[in-house]
Order: structure tokens, then C-alpha cells, then sequence
């Protein structure tokens, strides 16, 4: 797997799919036993988290001129894992309105994004990745010839590809759906005002077109939040198999209150009766 003295592109390939997956078993494990029951960590559908994957190749570009001393290993490891860390959850915040892991509880958090105890765990992890965990990958990659790694590659890169698509299509979808029922949710409230002020004024103001025309307004309004309500639910229940303490940045709420009750802080809610009247 060495061209001219370097790890070929198939190795760096193989090396982020490879720490991907052995990523996803270590935090689904991990995560299930703190949660008691079991979680598909990760932002994508497959059994890869890309932030270990993109972690460990950069890790071991950036410290392949000091592996043999430990300690700067460490040192390297914990820091350009932080550093992606960092990076990664602002995107997720600023991208997708979604924060899938907290550090919250944990001494040194900068915005529950990062913390000491975890830049700790990547050094430990990029000494042992380095020392002991890629031993296996290097084997498995020099007893295999060039165009049968080129084929998992391009098999493994098919799913992967095909699995971010979706799932970033899904994200987008989501906080648009998220914004759209925030909007919706505040117009109803107005509406619902307006009508209640009408009705203060004149007491025969349920026989007005204007009346009719503003409660018209709002069953349409209830109906769009309903459909949006059911893909938002759907999604939700994606996201709390990943993390139960996932928040919706925009909102500041935990996702799970917002699938208790969606509509929760809207005053006198129509029932179904009174939409049917």
C-alpha cells in the first residue's frame, strides 16, 4: 500500500472507512449502556461516524514524523481530534439546527461542544489507533492485491455516498419543516387573538365574513402544521435513536420535549371538534 514512500490514496480511503465504522461500534456500544437500550450513533443511517474516520486520518498524517514518542502522540491526537470535534458540531448547529452529542456535566465544556474528558479519550484512542488498532487494517490491506481493495473501496464508497446523500437531505428537510411550523405556529397565535379581540368587541362577530374569513385562515394553518408535524415526528424519532439529549439549536429545546408535545405553547389549541364546527 506504498507508493514512492507513501501510503497510497487507497490506504488513506480504507484508513477513514475502516476508523468510520470501528467508530460506530465503540459509541453505539458505549452510548446503548449509559441509555439502556440500544442506539444507532451516528448522523447517517450506516454503521459509520465519518468525524473518527476524517480524525484518524488526519491524526496520522499529522504525527507520522513522531509516532515512537508516545506522549506527542498524545498531545497531537487529543488536539486535532478536539479541533475537528469543534468544528464538526458548529456545522451541525449552523447547517442543520441539530446537536446530536452534549458535553454538558463535564468539567472544561466549551458550549457542551468539546471538553477536557473527551480531548483526553482522543489522545488515548490515537495512541492505541496508531500502536494497536490499525495493526489489523495494515495486514488485511498488504495480503490483498491492488484491484480487490479497489473494488471494497468502490463498493464501501457507493453505500456511503448514497447514505449521506439521504441523510443530508433529511437534515435540510427537517429544519426547513422546523422553521416553517415556528412561522405557522406564531401566525395562528395572532389569528386566534384577533378573533378572541372581535368577539370582546361585538358579540355578533361570529356572523361576520371577517370572522368566517380568519377562522378559515386558521384551519388551513392548523392542517399545514399537521402534515408538517408527522414528517417533523418521523425524523425526530431518527434523531433520538442517535442521542435522547440531541437539541434543536433554534428552538433550545431538547428534541424530546418536542416530540411530547409539538404545539405545546400555543394557547387554546383547536380540538378536533372545534375545527369540525
Amino acid at each position: 500500500m506504498y507508493e514512492n514512500g507513501l501510503y497510497s490514496v487507497n490506504y488513506w480511503i480504507m484508513v477513514f472507512y475502516y476508523y468510520s465504522i470501528i467508530g460506530w461500534i465503540w459509541e453505539s456500544i458505549y452510548e446503548s449502556i449509559i441509555a439502556k437500550k440500544l442506539l444507532n450513533r451516528g448522523f447517517l443511517h450506516g454503521p459509520y461516524i465519518p468525524l473518527y474516520g476524517s480524525g484518524a486520518v488526519v491524526i496520522f498524517m499529522v504525527t507520522s514524523r513522531f509516532r515512537d514518542t508516545w506522549w506527542l502522540l498524545f498531545i497531537a491526537g487529543a488536539l486535532v481530534a478536539t479541533f475537528l470535534e469543534e468544528v464538526t458540531g458548529r456545522i451541525m448547529d449552523r447547517v442543520f439546527d441539530i446537536r446530536c452529542w452534549t458535553y454538558s456535566g463535564y468539567p472544561g465544556n466549551i458550549d457542551d461542544i468539546i471538553c477536557i474528558p473527551a480531548a483526553f479519550f482522543w489522545g488515548v484512542l490515537s495512541c492505541l489507533g496508531v500502536y494497536y488498532i490499525n495493526r489489523p487494517l495494515e495486514y488485511f490491506l498488504s495480503s490483498m492485491e491492488v484491484r480487490h481493495i479497489e473494488y471494497i473501496i468502490l463498493a464501501i464508497t457507493i453505500i456511503f455516498v448514497s447514505d449521506a446523500t439521504i441523510s443530508v437531505k433529511n437534515a435540510l428537510a427537517f429544519r426547513f419543516v422546523i422553521e416553517r411550523v415556528r412561522i405557522i405556529k406564531e401566525e395562528i397565535v395572532k389569528l386566534r387573538d384577533k378573533l378572541e379581540n372581535m368577539v370582546l368587541k361585538n358579540e355578533n362577530a361570529k356572523e361576520s365574513k371577517e370572522y368566517h374569513q380568519l377562522n378559515e385562515r386558521i384551519l388551513k394553518s392548523m392542517t399545514e402544521v399537521e402534515i408538517y408535524e408527522g414528517r417533523v415526528r418521523r425524523y425526530i424519532r431518527r434523531i433520538l435513536s442517535i442521542n435522547p439529549k440531541a437539541t434543536v439549536i433554534s428552538l433550545g429545546v431538547k428534541v424530546v420535549d418536542l416530540k411530547n408535545d409539538l404545539l405545546s405553547h400555543i394557547p387554546a389549541r383547536f380540538t378536533r371538534k372545534e375545527r369540525k364546527e
